[in-house]
């Protein structure tokens, strides 16, 4: 299994990275449950994920505020993906 921060392979069914201790395990953004790669809805709660399971906290921006002070929403669904902590 390979890190997306620092591509170090790391042994499978790691959490966190042995090299730079980023999370390997992504998960649900509504109920925080783990979800494999590559998969369309979470297990657990049925959320849709889009067309590949979300990205872990290594794969995500900083929120940040819009020139008018207001958050997108993209914003926010990046805050939800930070919220959710493996």
């Amino acid at each position: 299994m390979r890190c997306s921060k620092c591509d170090s392979d790391n042994r499978e069914g790691s959490k966190f990275c042995t090299t730079c201790g980023t999370s390997l395990v992504a998960s649900c953004p509504r109920c925080g449950a783990p979800i494999e790669p590559g998969k369309k809805f979470c297990g657990e709660c049925g959320t849709a994920l889009g067309d590949a399971a979300p990205a872990t906290a290594a794969d995500t921006a900083p929120v940040t505020a819009s020139a008018g002070g207001e958050r997108r929403e993209s914003d926010r669904v990046i805050e939800d993906l930070h919220w959710v902590d493996p």
